[in-house]
């Protein structure tokens, strides 16, 4: 059996496969289908008593981030139908670790390729085939990737990449963990190498969470508790800043989301259910080209 991949993608899938059996959403989160790419250890963690001291460990450790992988999965995926909806024939997810899209939301014709690194695409890939589910669903191109070597533009078009192809790009709980140039390369190639109409959704953390001067005691824990588990903060961008970032890259800012429009966009039972609160301190941008 192939070794486990990074445990964020793994913890990532469970809170998914959680938020949509979790009776205190409004609505179910809409990525049941992850349930099924778990891994053993994983999905033992979903029966109700442990799926309870799970959720509570990562609040402790990781105060809202539950509530926020909630809506950030509803926000990205209403953004992949709207652009599938309007012409876009190619879907690009980077670290896509255990990432559902190509089997629920992708249609015929639209090609994915999902970016991340070697190992976490074999681990996916053997849990597809586990899950009795095909790994090539849409044509789906695994592109191995490393964001430090070498042009993204061109290990997708090893893949079949279409630069005359409209483009809808998902960064989902990536830019957190990777240094500055890797974040420019990226948009730069939404900026320089997908046709206008293209777009990106990406989430983010503010800067203040990321450099460690931050005074919020909930960005403080969420700070310590992922460099713990050897994936430290690495980037994060001034709130308010956005636009002065992408705008002279060539992109435009569609959307920049927060907290407390998430929660009420979504009606999350915050008053009720305190835990499923969302951090002050993320941030969901949607840009075009």
């Amino acid at each position: 059996m192939t070794e486990r991949a990074s445990e964020t993608a793994v913890l990532t899938a469970l809170a998914r496969a959680s938020a949509a059996i979790d009776a205190r959403f409004p609505e179910p989160g809409p990525d049941a289908l992850v349930f099924k790419l778990l891994p053993p250890y994983a999905r033992r963690r979903t029966w109700p008593v442990i799926r309870s001291l799970a959720r509570w460990s990562m609040v402790r450790r990781m105060p809202g981030a539950y509530g926020f992988i909630y809506a950030r999965t509803r926000v990205i995926d209403e953004h992949v139908r709207q652009a599938i909806a309007e012409g876009a024939t190619q879907l690009v997810v980077i670290g896509a670790g255990l990432d559902t899209r190509a089997l629920r939301l992708a249609k015929p014709d639209v090609t994915v390729f999902e970016v991340d690194q070697v190992l976490t695409q074999a681990f996916k890939r053997e849990r597809l085939v586990a899950a009795k589910l095909d790994p090539t669903s849409h044509g789906t191109q695994y592109v191995s990737f490393d964001f430090n070597r070498g042009r993204l533009a061109d290990a997708l078009a090893q893949q079949g990449f279409k630069r005359e192809a409209r483009t809808c790009v998902i960064a989902e709980g990536f830019t957190y963990y990777v240094k500055p140039p890797a974040i420019y390369a990226l948009l730069g190639f939404v900026a320089g190498e997908c046709t206008h109409g293209s777009s990106i959704v990406f989430d983010y953390i503010d800067a203040a969470t990321a450099d460690g001067t931050t005074k919020d005691r909930e960005a403080k824990r969420t700070r310590k508790s992922v460099a713990k588990r050897g994936e430290p903060f690495q980037f994060g961008i001034h709130f308010g800043s956005l636009t002065e970032h992408l705008e002279p890259m060539g992109l435009t800012v569609i959307r920049d989301y927060h907290a407390d429009e998430l929660e009420q966009a979504y009606a999350i039972p915050v008053a009720r259910h305190p835990s499923l609160h969302i951090g002050k301190f993320y941030g969901l941008c949607v840009a075009r080209r």
